[in-house]
């Protein structure tokens, strides 16, 4: 039982992951049902704005795509405290790997985050900034670039609603469990944070 219930708390702990990015606001009074907003969902309800089309395939031209990606970070310059972080997908890594490939190395570095090819953006608003490709999330990311503050989002548990397990009712020879976990996110200034879609990829 110690072995599937880990493996159902590493299933949820991907599904947090998903709703933390792209998860929607919802909430069922009837059925005592929410789930909790992500950051996409977090931007288009309080600064809609800040939502770019990307241009689709512009990525014949190296320039295009570092105007399109400066322009972005451009909009949240003055909103951010610290420097935002990219956060990408493998699918757009791909091609992202050779914007500046003439200027950087594409090895990552001891304080690369993610898996696989990440490396840093030299911008022209904040200087280098971190690119970490996020893994696992099943394609919900192949049309979508965030840039966010990191120290103006994150999430926690509802109060004393952190993993748990519960024994439920025996049914005949076997044993049923229940785990449960309650998340919120938060994200303090939506303007800071910037996503863009149509990535023509």
């Amino acid at each position: 039982s110690g072995q599937l219930i880990a493996r159902k708390q590493m299933e949820l702990t991907e599904k947090l992951q998903r709703q933390l990015l792209v998860g929607t606001r919802y909430l069922d009074k009837g059925r005592k049902l929410h789930t909790m907003g992500g950051l996409k969902n977090l931007i288009d309800t309080y600064a809609p704005a800040n939502a770019i089309d990307f241009g689709g395939n512009i990525w014949a031209s190296d320039r295009a795509v570092e105007d399109k990606i400066d322009a972005m970070l451009d909009i949240i310059a003055e909103k951010a405290f610290d420097k935002p972080v990219m956060y990408v997908s493998p699918a757009f890594m791909k091609k992202f790997k050779y914007i500046q490939d003439d200027q950087f190395r594409t090895t990552p570095d001891a304080k690369s985050r993610g898996i696989g090819v990440v490396k840093k953006y030299n911008s022209h608003t904040f200087g280098e900034i971190d690119v970490v490709q996020l893994q696992g999330l099943g394609g919900l990311m192949d049309d979508l670039i965030f840039f966010v503050d990191e120290s103006q989002f994150g999430y926690k548990a509802m109060k004393s609603r952190g993993w748990h397990t519960y024994p439920l009712a025996r049914n005949g020879d076997s044993y049923r469990w229940q785990v449960l976990g309650e998340y919120t996110a938060k994200l303090d200034i939506p303007e800071a944070a910037v996503y863009a879609y149509n990535l023509g990829l």
